[in-house]
Formats: C-alpha cells, sequence, structure tokens
C-alpha cells in the first residue's frame, strides 16, 4: 500500500472534531436566536392588545367614577359635594376625625348612586354619640321603614359652611335613626345633611410577583381592589378654574350663592368661632359688607392643596384645602406595561427579543360632574 493511499484513509483527528462541534454550537445558537426574535414577533401583537385592553379598563373605571363626583345628592343639591364641599381629592379618605392630605399617585372621588337615601338631622347630634336622629325626608315611601339607608352604607354629613365628616351606618332604628360603627368626632345642629356617600380611592401598590405597580380602588375605607395590573405609572395634575371666585345676591334678595367653595353666611353671624361674623372659610368682608375670595388664585399644585386656609377651619376634626373648591378638571396619567418581560423594553440581546413593546402611557382630562352641568 503506497503512503499516498495510507493518507486518504486518515480517520478525523480530535482538533478536527471539536471544530466541527463548535461551528455546529454556533450555527444552532444563531438559529435559535432567530426562532426566538420570529417567536417574538408572533407574540408582540397580542401581547400590545392585551396591554390596550387593560389600560382601557382602567380609563374608563376613573372616567365613570370622575364624571359621577358631586353629582347625586338631590337634597339641596347646591349645597352637596363639588360645590360646597370638594368633589376631587388628592388622597385616601377616613372615617371620623380626617384632615384631607395631598399625596402623589392618589385621587378619591365623592359621588351619589342615583336615588340615594338623603335626610337631614331632626335633632342635634353631640361629640362622642354614635346615633343620628334624622328627619323623615317628604320623598320616602310609607312602605320604606329605612328610606333608603342600610348597614354597611357610608353616609356624609356635611353643612353649607363646608363642614364635613364621612361615617359607617351599624344600623337603622325606627323612626329613622342611624347608629354609626364609631362615635362622632364633633356636634352637629339639627338641619345638617346626611347622604348616602361613595368615595372611591385610587393608588398605586407594589406588587412582588411582577416588580410593577398595580392601581388599586378602595371604597371607603375598606379593602383596596386591584383595578388592572403591570401599572408603570399614576400621576394626577390639578387645574383651577381661571375666575376667581365670587359671591352674588341670589334672586330672592335675602342670601347669597357662591361660584365655589361654601357659601358665607349672612353678614353679622358667626357659623365658626375661626371666622368673623358674615366671613366663612372660603370668603371674607370689606368694611361695605361685600364678600371676596379668601384664598389664592395661584395655580394649583400638590403643595397648594396641602397649605390652607383650611375649610370649615383650622382645628376642625374633619377638614380639607380651601384650594379644592377650586378644582375644575384633573390629567391623569397612565402606564402600562406589557405581561411579557421578554417583551419590555430596555433590548437585550439575552431576552432574545428583536420586537419589544414599550409601556402604552395616556394622559386623559377628566372634569368632574358638577363640571359636566352642575353649578
Amino acid at each position: 500500500m503506497t503512503a499516498g493511499r495510507r493518507s486518504r484513509e486518515r480517520g478525523v483527528t480530535l482538533v478536527e472534531l471539536l471544530v466541527a462541534v463548535a461551528l455546529m454550537g454556533l450555527a444552532l445558537g444563531t438559529v435559535a436566536t432567530l426562532a426566538a426574535a420570529v417567536l417574538s414577533g408572533f407574540e408582540a401583537d397580542p401581547a400590545a392588545a392585551e396591554q390596550q385592553q387593560r389600560t382601557r379598563s382602567g380609563v374608563n373605571a376613573l372616567l365613570d367614577d370622575v364624571q359621577s363626583a358631586g353629582s347625586g345628592f338631590v337634597q339641596a343639591a347646591e349645597d352637596g359635594p363639588g360645590s360646597g364641599l370638594p368633589a376631587l381629592l388628592p388622597g385616601a379618605v377616613a372615617i371620623g376625625a380626617w384632615a384631607v392630605g395631598a399625596a402623589p399617585g392618589a385621587l378619591t372621588t365623592l359621588s351619589a348612586l342615583r336615588g340615594a337615601a338623603h335626610a337631614r338631622l331632626r335633632t342635634p347630634a353631640v361629640a362622642g354619640d354614635s346615633w343620628l336622629r334624622l328627619d323623615r325626608p317628604a320623598f320616602c315611601p310609607a312602605t320604606s321603614s329605612t328610606c333608603g339607608f342600610a348597614a354597611g352604607a357610608d353616609v356624609l354629613l356635611f353643612d353649607e359652611h363646608g363642614r364635613f365628616a364621612l361615617a359607617t351606618v351599624a344600623q337603622v332604628a325606627a323612626p329613622l335613626d342611624l347608629e354609626m360603627t364609631r362615635p362622632l368626632a364633633e356636634p352637629w345642629r339639627a338641619g345638617a345633611f346626611v347622604s348616602v356617600v361613595v368615595a372611591h380611592a385610587y393608588a398605586l401598590r407594589p406588587d412582588a410577583s411582577t416588580g410593577l405597580f398595580q392601581l388599586v380602588r378602595s371604597l371607603g375605607d375598606g379593602p383596596a381592589n386591584p383595578v388592572i395590573d403591570l401599572v408603570t405609572r399614576f400621576e394626577a395634575v390639578w387645574h383651577a378654574a381661571a375666575d376667581t371666585p365670587v359671591v352674588r345676591p341670589s334672586p330672592d334678595g335675602m342670601s347669597e350663592e357662591a361660584s365655589a367653595g361654601p357659601r358665607p353666611p349672612l353678614a353679622g353671624v358667626i357659623v365658626d368661632p375661626a371666622w368673623p361674623a358674615g366671613e366663612n372659610c372660603a370668603y371674607r368682608r370689606d368694611a361695605a359688607g361685600a364678600a371676596s375670595w379668601r384664598g389664592a388664585v395661584a395655580p394649583l399644585s400638590l403643595a397648594t392643596l396641602d397649605d390652607g386656609p383650611w375649610c370649615p377651619s383650622p382645628a376642625a376634626p374633619s377638614r380639607w384645602d380651601l384650594d379644592l373648591a377650586r378644582v375644575e378638571r384633573v390629567t391623569v396619567t397612565l402606564g402600562v406595561a406589557v405581561a411579557s418581560a421578554r417583551l419590555r423594553p430596555p433590548m437585550s440581546i439575552l431576552r432574545g427579543a428583536t420586537r419589544l413593546v414599550p409601556d402604552l402611557t395616556v394622559a386623559v382630562d377628566l372634569v368632574p360632574g358638577r363640571r359636566n352641568g352642575g353649578r
């Protein structure tokens, strides 16, 4: 056998085998990367559609609640939330004594469902008492012993001068007496309003399972329930009406009407020891008795919603910043990520995705109900 023939029959060397394996691994890796990119392309469209659907559901919930804010208070509606009181709040709610604070990424709406129960106190309520004794309203059906009030319902106590408190009904007794779950933090005069209220509070809650957030909503001061998952941003920017609030004489010439905030008492009448006669947290009077706005007219910010003047007075157990009466609308910005972490920016070769789906960010102007046809 010749030397040439022996050379042609020689086997594969170890080096050649290793090189071949390396080349095959590189080829398979390239194929896998291309396959992952193709798969991510197929995943992107359904993921983006699901992302849009979740965003839409969150915006719709906010839209429904804000557009209802301040509405539904049929008895003495001109003194209801959204008029004499704010309908939108930049924080959570509390039962009993409650100083409304301002927090980033928080929004609360106050409203009443159509046909919700309303009445007035027939006797004064003292601080520390747990009972509200109500006059039976004329519109209450004779067949209803509770006039629509029920155990577990949240009620708003308020008057025309900016005083308010949130309470929860424990039971309803004859003739129309409401026992509260907690004693009252302050006294209330006979004739004060009592209305069943719906308070929806929105906020962000960290979600350890995703590393992002949930947009949650609570009813009253109850537990928070998720509205949408995988939220990256929830911000509220507050806007004031352009005009300075004013007081005008009513048609009967005997009282006055305010364009925003609680209307002032008649000249010479004291409604709170914190303010001179004829004045309240919202309006002061000059030497001629004309009422003018007590607060500022600067643009709104979280700081201006938490620095006073306080209504009904700085020492009241439940109080709110007067600038909340100037709120005309709120711009909410909501950011939502896709469910698949592989499809989220930033670009990562290791994740193997070449078609990524950025966060969906929407900004919507929300107008409370009283601005949609109310006062």
